[in-house]
């Protein structure tokens, strides 16, 4: 479970409606639903909601990102013309116009905020993906490791590595890191998170472009796809590297099934899974799960 069931969500992104207050989208709706207040947010992410004139003309979405560890802020803005707002603030924040083509603009402060999560420090920029539970992240990462069973000296692939948060993390139980990951901002803040480690290789690139001409011997893996899953190109890539282990973090059930069957059609089966509470107050939670090569399980 979640040590904080309310809370808890270091980043958070609202819509606006036609009458600039913020507020979430309905259930398979395009209609935003204003809100007063939202019990699951950082009281960091609740700060800026009261400390900012947020009512800014041609606003289309808000995002609110912290560092629950070091007490950083940001604020991200979406605008209909990708046109900075004007703004004035009196408080230590960085803010950021997002433009539709995924560029960030530092408008305040920077581009970007640190979290310390498993005794490192992730520099984690406007577009880049962090989980939004910092302390259940740290529980997460020690499961990971534990399914991999690192003796040290393991060539570690770590898939969809966003800024690093489990490869870095590991990266002194194993001889090398793989990273390969598709988003170029998350590729630069991993670069930069990986800091003095010299056993870290990152790759920019779709997992199942890279994974067919990696030349490398993989020992062990971990699997972190967005929600839609992992491509069969991708699963089928990596089942030829034959990994003895694969750890597979997932966000969608239903996607984690597809996928866990699939690599059992391909040479894996599925050890253990073990469900985790990311997202207190809603019915979306995370899930690891662990595969062995068919031919290793019994060892």
């Amino acid at each position: 479970p979640s040590p904080s069931p309310w809370h808890y969500r270091n980043h958070i992104q609202f819509s606006v409606a036609e009458d600039g207050r913020l507020g979430f989208l309905a259930a398979r709706s395009h209609r935003v639903v204003p809100i007063e207040e939202c019990h699951i947010l950082h009281p960091l992410l609740e700060e800026p909601l009261v400390a900012l004139d947020l009512a800014l003309p041609g606003l289309l979405r808000l995002s609110l990102r912290a560092g629950v560890n070091t007490g950083e802020q940001m604020v991200i803005f979406e605008t209909a013309d990708d046109e900075p707002p004007a703004l004035e603030v009196d408080m230590p924040i960085s803010c950021v116009l997002l433009l539709s083509d995924g560029t960030p603009v530092n408008l305040i402060g920077s581009n970007y905020i640190f979290e310390e999560v498993a005794r490192r420090r992730f520099r984690i920029s406007a577009a880049s993906f962090f989980q939004v539970n910092t302390p259940v992240t740290e529980r997460l990462i020690e499961l990971v490791a534990s399914y991999l069973d690192l003796m040290g000296g393991e060539v570690l692939l770590d898939a969809y590595c966003g800024v690093g948060t489990f490869g870095l993390s590991l990266a002194e139980r194993v001889g090398q890191v793989i990273g390969i990951e598709e988003n170029p901002f998350a590729v630069a803040d991993a670069d930069f998170n990986a800091g003095e480690l010299e056993n870290v290789t990152l790759i920019e690139g779709r997992v199942e472009d890279v994974l067919p001409d990696l030349d490398e011997r993989i020992n062990v893996a971990i699997l972190d796809p967005p929600r839609g899953g992992c491509e069969p190109e991708a699963l089928q890539a990596l089942s030829e590297l034959a990994p003895s282990r694969i750890v597979y973090v997932s966000c969608d059930p239903a996607t984690l099934a597809r996928d866990v069957r699939r690599l059992g059609e391909i040479g894996y089966v599925l050890v253990e899974a073990q469900p985790i509470d990311m997202f207190p107050q809603t019915y979306h939670l995370e899930s690891v799960a662990l595969l062995r090569r068919a031919d290793r399980e019994s060892g």
